[in-house]
């Protein structure tokens, strides 16, 4: 599972050795594999991380070692997808190895020191799973630390896609932990060799010594209610100067303590009420009413907003202090009441 990387420069001398042995007739000095230029591009990959094209170990033993060029991790629902991707002709779908070196705490000081037996990059990432990826089967497995000193234990498989120039695997956020998107991750390239043996990491993304990447956090997915009852009428759309009154209920879930009240947007609106003089967003709590936890309300005047009478559903959008997003849309009834109060609740 993790390798040294002087694995693949110790494969690398031995190669070269054979080759000069088996030329009996050649000189004595061992011969070189062809020169590479190296090229400055690079594949951007939206919110993942890429690396200069050419700056792999060559190995003469193998007919492709992997380049890497682009990765992402990023957050879809419940599932974290993995995606690399190599220049094309380095890529053997049949012979390539990749793994997603995860730090899902962002704290090198846990997990495995670095990505490799040698504690290269120990001070940048520690790594608490390791995603491979390779073919026949097909597949990523998803390999978590013990607690010694590099050891990982298999805890479960999950199909991969071969793409022209790379792979790409959705991975329950369960089985990492139940992550929150927020990981610090590099990638390593390897190659199958005869046998069953590998060849030890090839290349490296971001390269070592470099920070490693950071996925974006899950967006919080908010399951709310814009209730025209009694104590919530009808949105009166005829009164644009009116304000409208959302109240973000806590929960044992949702605390919120942690949502940071000046990134609230609700239809593309604000909350109204600033302090006018420094222009800081003021932050009303409400009581915990008939549960343990405390409410955040807002305040938004509907011209700030994109609603109109025709609207029936608006977007709540915000972040958590620690940066993590949240969202829901928010079904609305527009229409002409006496006062425009209304109440966000949560759907059961």
């Amino acid at each position: 599972m993790k390798r040294h990387l002087i694995l693949a420069a110790t494969l690398l001398a031995l190669a070269v050795a054979l080759v000069s042995c088996a030329n009996d007739a050649g000189p004595t000095t061992a011969p070189t594999s062809p020169a590479r230029q190296l090229t400055p591009r690079t594949v951007e990959t939206a919110g993942g991380v890429t690396d200069a094209v050419g700056d792999y170990i060559d190995l003469p033993i193998t007919d492709a070692d992997p380049d890497l060029v682009g990765g992402s991790v990023r957050c879809d629902g419940e599932n974290i997808v993995l995606e690399v991707h190599l220049t094309p002709a380095s890529f053997d779908p049949d012979s390539t190895i990749i793994n997603f070196d995860l730090d899902t705490d962002q704290d090198p000081g846990t997990g495995a020191l670095g990505i490799t037996i040698g504690g290269t990059d120990g001070d940048v990432l520690g790594v608490e799973y390791t995603v491979t990826i390779n073919y026949d089967p097909l597949q990523a497995t998803v390999y978590q630390f013990t607690g010694r000193p590099h050891h990982f234990a298999a805890i479960g498989s999950f199909p991969a896609v071969a793409l022209a120039d790379g792979f790409s695997a959705s991975i329950p956020r369960s089985a990492l932990g139940d992550a929150e998107g927020r990981i610090n991750y590099k990638v390593t390239g390897e190659a199958r060799l005869g046998g069953g043996a590998e060849t030890g990491v090839l290349d490296v993304m971001p390269d070592v010594g470099l920070a490693a990447g950071t996925s974006e956090p899950c967006t919080i997915e908010l399951s709310l209610d814009l209730r025209p009852d009694g104590s919530s009428p009808p949105i009166n759309c005829r009164n644009p100067n009116k304000l409208i009154t959302l109240i973000l209920p806590g929960s044992a879930d949702f605390h919120v303590a942690d949502v940071d009240h000046a990134s609230v947007r609700f239809a593309g609106a604000g909350e109204w009420h600033v302090n006018k003089r420094t222009g800081e967003v003021k932050r009303h709590e409400a009581g915990t009413g008939d549960d343990d936890y405390p409410d955040l309300v807002f305040h938004f005047r509907l011209s700030d907003t994109t609603l109109d009478c025709s609207s029936t559903e608006a977007e709540l959008t915000g972040n958590l202090w620690d940066g993590t997003p949240f969202s829901a849309m928010v079904p609305v009834t527009m229409g002409d009441p006496s006062r425009e109060a209304v109440t966000i609740a949560p759907t059961h």
